[in-house]
């Protein structure tokens, strides 16, 4: 039975505080393509053991293959004859070096297969809805580890990733110096770039997760990471499994990215809200009617056509939909749908956004609006209090790997979720009553 690939379905988020700021890094199971949009630069691997050996411009550019290109090719209609060689690996470079390993596979090859382990970058010239500002491709070796005689280490890889990470910022800085558009790169979208040296998947996604965090220490203006993990074998494994144990054809890729979240979730150690918790009456109706809020607030025509507030509640939505969220996820998409909001009362107030969260909550307590529809207002002091509550709530889960063991309390509980839906609940619900002036 063929199997197709899904669009990709959220499996789990984390907010991280870098420089001041708060970055967002996604993991999604499914279609790579279906997480794309105009703001996004592309990652993805092609296998230099699949090209077949077809090469474009006289033999000198490896062809992208794999299903992240085919996806993006076919969604974008793009061309790959129009990749322009970055970076190319080299055992004496400090780049991206190669293992002895490595090198040993590809001594095995011709010199001028040698070259081809390299990363390239597309400038899409197509017009259609949501195409991405660059794909870069990564063409390599795969990372088998499981084989008698491996072919890289997981050194390789790591350098790898290292070399990914900076062929991106070469081309944001080439772009940055010969482009009359000077817009940083703010949206990553990669794939597991040919990882398979893993056991499991969730471990890999545990893996990049740790790793690309690091990214946003030297591209101060990345803002989010989407990693978009699929793979055909295991989507397959996934079902036989689920249905030996459930005895059930319910095998859909919904109930797949549950068991894949709640094997991430023992991977990291994140512990989701109880059960018992979510089924209580009054707890489950505080959730289902802040749902309901949401879907309201978003069809609200100058909320609507905000994209980041659409994000902020659809991601929102997203965590409360779950059978099994943590207190964490519920923190991160609070507070930056409150960020959002405070965001979007500055524009409104004064012609443009704040330079930070904190001090755009401060500006709407204390400084007067240069709007003649809300002269003379200024927040009050418990509505500012929300704010600040949701703004602390969110730097917590940001910081929940760092915070010490002695504090007390040392770790956010299903406890605080309420303080967290109430608390958002009213800054909504004021937010609204603020727009009806607009």
């Amino acid at each position: 039975m063929k199997t197709e690939v899904p669009e990709a379905q959220l499996i789990y988020s984390r907010t991280i505080e870098v420089l001041g700021a708060m970055k967002e890094i996604q993991l999604f199971w499914g279609d790579l393509s279906s997480v794309v949009s105009s703001k996004s630069s592309v990652l993805i691997s092609s296998n230099v053991h699949n090209e077949n050996r077809i090469f474009l411009n006289n033999g000198n550019q490896p062809e992208p293959i794999g299903m992240a290109w085919t996806s993006l090719k076919n969604k974008f209609q793009l061309d790959e004859i129009n990749f322009q060689p970055i970076l190319e690996s080299n055992v004496c470079s400090s780049i991206w070096p190669t293992s002895k390993i490595m090198e040993n596979t590809l001594n095995n090859y011709s010199k001028e297969f040698r070259k081809l382990i390299r990363i390239d970058c597309l400038k899409p010239k197509s017009k259609k809805k949501n195409t991405p500002r660059n794909i870069f491709c990564l063409h390599t070796l795969p990372f088998h580890q499981k084989r008698r005689n491996p072919e890289t280490t997981p050194e390789d890889y790591k350098n790898t990733l290292s070399a990914s990470l900076a062929a991106i910022r070469a081309q944001e800085a080439i772009d940055f110096m010969t482009e009359k558009n000077l817009n940083p790169y703010n949206e990553l979208v990669m794939s597991a770039l040919a990882a398979q040296q893993f056991d499991y998947p969730h471990q890999l996604l545990r893996y990049l997760l740790d790793t690309v965090s690091q990214w946003f220490l030297v591209s101060p203006k990345l803002n989010s990471i989407k990693i978009c993990y699929w793979d055909k074998n295991l989507h397959q494994k996934f079902i036989r499994k689920l249905k030996r144990e459930n005895d059930n054809e319910n095998s859909n890729t919904i109930v797949i990215t549950g068991k894949l979240r709640q094997d991430l979730l023992q991977e990291i150690g994140e512990l989701a809200i109880p059960k018992s918790e979510l089924q209580r009456e009054s707890t489950r109706l505080l959730i289902e009617e802040f749902k309901f809020q949401l879907e309201e607030f978003n069809k609200i025509k100058i909320v609507n056509k905000e994209p980041e507030m659409k994000t902020a509640i659809s991601n929102i939505l997203v965590v409360l939909n779950r059978e099994n969220p943590t207190t964490l996820e519920i923190g991160s998409s609070a507070g930056r749908l409150a960020e959002g909001l405070v965001n979007h009362l500055c524009l409104l107030f004064y012609g443009k956004r704040p330079s930070t969260f904190h001090g755009g909550i401060e500006d709407l307590a204390i400084k007067p609006p240069t709007s003649n529809k809300v002269k003379g207002i200024k927040i009050s002091a418990w509505y500012k209090s929300y704010l600040h509550t949701l703004r602390v709530l969110r730097n917590t889960s940001a910081h929940s790997q760092d915070e010490p063991e002695n504090q007390f309390p040392s770790k956010l509980s299903s406890d605080d979720t309420w303080i967290l839906v109430v608390s958002l609940k009213r800054v909504i619900s004021l937010h609204e009553e603020l727009l009806k002036v607009f």
